[in-house]
C-alpha cells in the first residue's frame, strides 16, 4: 500500500500575519517520505518502492543543493543579537552617538567596515562625526571633514568604493524649541583611502533624510523639508553628479520621505516617515516608468504586529534573496517583507524594547542596526546591534548530511 506524502519543515517563530513568506517554511523531502504509487501489474511490490525510494533520494539531493545555493543555511530559526558597540566600549572613552532617527548606516561590504552617525543629542555635548569600525572588531574611529565638518549626519549611504553623508537637520527641526544643529543641506563624498578626501558633491538640498544608489549609478535623495525625492546623475568621468529630476513627491505630508533603498530591477523604495515627528506609516514603491504604490502600510496589518497610530518607518534596506527590511521606529519593530508583498514582523533591535535606526544587511545575512537610547531593560545606552536569523535561511535538522 501506497504510504501519504510527507513533508518535513520547520518554521520561524516569528510574527506573521499570513502562511505565504511569513512562516518561511523549509519544505524538505526525505528518502522514504515520497509518494509510492501501486506498482505496475508486472512488477513486485518491494521492486517498485526499491524504484521510487531510489527516485526520491536524488530528488532530495537536486532539491537540498538548489536550496543551498539560493540561500545561506543557518543552524536554528532563533533570533540572537551581538552589541557590536556601545557608548562604552571606544577603550573606555564614551562615545556620544544617539541613533537618532534616519537612515544612519552603511556597510563596505567588500572590506567588511561599517559607519554610522555619531550624533550627539540634544545637550550630551560634542560634535556629529561618523564613526569607522571593521566588523571584525577593530578599534571604532570617528572621522569628520575639517571645520566647520557636519552640521547634522542624517542618512548615509556606501557605493562604488566610496562612502556618501547626507548633512541635513532630519527630524530635530520638529522638536523646536530644543537646541538645534547647524543644517548644512548637503552630501558630502569621502573616499576611505585617502581621510583629506571630503568632497560636497551634491549642494541645496532642503533637509536630506535618505540616500540610495540604484545599478546605473544615480544617486536619489531624499528632502524632508520639499517632501520629495530627487533623481541625480552621475557625470561621467567624475565622482560628481547633476540634477536630473524629482522622481517622487509625497500624496499627503505624512508620507514625507525619510530612508530609501533600491532593487535589482532598479524600482525605488521610500519610506513614508511623515513631516512632523509620529506621523507616517507607509512604504512607496516606484518603478522605473515612475507609477508609485504603497508596497506595505503598517496601519493596515493587525493589531497584534504593529501598535495603533502611525509607526515611523525611517530606514530601508535589501538583502541578496530580494527580500526588503523596513525600520519602524515608534512601533520598535523591524521587517522583513517578501517581492510579494507577504511580511514577517521583528523586534527592532533583538529585543522587545529596542528601537532600531538605519539598517544594513551583511552579505553572511546578519542585519545590523544602531538601536536607540530609550533602551529600557537589557542596557539604557545606545548601541551598534547585529541581528541574527532574521534573513530567509534553509533550516537544517540533525539529520541533515
Amino acid at each position: 500500500m501506497s504510504k501519504k506524502p510527507t513533508n518535513r519543515f520547520r518554521a520561524e517563530s516569528c510574527l506573521s500575519p499570513n502562511g505565504r513568506e511569513a512562516t518561511n517554511l523549509a519544505i524538505r523531502f526525505r528518502s522514504g517520505g515520497g509518494t509510492l504509487k501501486r506498482a505496475p501489474v508486472l512488477m513486485t511490490a518491494f521492486l517498485s518502492r526499491m524504484v521510487l525510494l531510489a527516485i526520491a533520494s536524488v530528488l532530495t539531493l537536486v532539491i537540498a543543493k538548489a536550496q543551498q545555493a539560493s540561500s545561506p543555511i543557518c543552524s536554528s530559526s532563533s533570533i540572537s543579537h551581538t552589541e557590536l558597540l556601545n557608548t562604552t566600549s571606544n577603550g573606555g572613552t564614551p562615545i556620544p552617538f544617539f541613533g537618532g532617527e534616519g537612515a544612519e548606516i552603511a556597510l563596505d561590504p567588500a572590506n567588511k567596515v561599517l559607519y554610522f552617525a555619531e550624533n550627539p543629542f540634544l545637550g550630551q555635548g560634542g560634535i556629529d562625526t561618523v564613526v569607522q569600525m571593521p566588523l571584525s572588531g577593530g578599534h571604532p574611529v570617528s572621522i569628520a571633514p575639517a571645520a566647520p565638518g557636519f552640521g547634522d549626519v542624517t542618512a548615509l549611504a556606501f557605493h562604488n568604493r566610496r562612502l556618501y553623508v547626507a548633512d541635513g537637520i532630519g527630524y530635530l527641526n520638529t522638536l523646536a524649541p530644543w537646541p538645534q544643529p547647524t543644517a548644512h543641506n548637503v552630501v558630502w563624498q569621502f573616499d576611505p583611502s585617502n581621510p583629506d578626501s571630503w568632497t560636497r558633491v551634491v549642494n541645496g538640498i532642503n533637509n536630506p533624510t535618505g540616500l540610495a544608489f540604484d545599478g546605473k549609478g544615480s544617486l536619489y535623495i531624499s528632502s524632508w523639508n520639499d517632501q520629495k525625492v530627487y533623481e541625480y546623475k552621475h557625470v561621467e568621468g567624475t565622482t560628481g553628479f547633476t540634477l536630473s529630476k524629482p522622481v517622487w513627491t509625497a500624496p499627503d505630508p505624512s508620507d514625507a520621505p525619510y530612508g530609501l533603498a533600491v532593487d535589482k530591477n532598479n524600482n525605488l523604495y521610500i519610506a513614508g516617515f511623515g513631516v512632523q515627528y509620529n506621523t507616517g506609516s507607509k512604504i512607496f514603491k516606484v518603478n522605473s516608468t515612475g507609477n508609485s504604490t504603497v508596497f506595505f502600510d503598517s496601519s493596515t496589518a493587525p493589531a497584534a504586529f504593529f501598535p495603533s497610530g502611525p509607526n515611523e518607518p525611517t530606514s530601508l534596506a535589501f538583502d541578496s534573496n530580494g527580500y526588503l527590511y523596513a525600520v519602524y521606529y515608534n512601533a520598535l519593530k523591524i521587517v522583513r517583507i517578501a517581492p510579494d508583498g507577504s511580511y514577517v514582523v521583528f523586534p527592532g533591535g533583538g529585543t522587545a524594547d529596542d528601537a532600531g535606526n538605519g539598517i544594513v544587511i551583511t552579505p553572511h545575512g546578519d542585519v545590523i542596526t544602531v538601536v536607540n537610547g530609550g533602551r529600557s531593560t537589557s542596557d539604557p545606552n545606545p548601541a551598534v546591534v547585529a541581528i541574527h536569523g532574521l534573513t530567509p535561511c534553509r533550516v537544517h535538522d540533525s539529520d541533515d548530511r
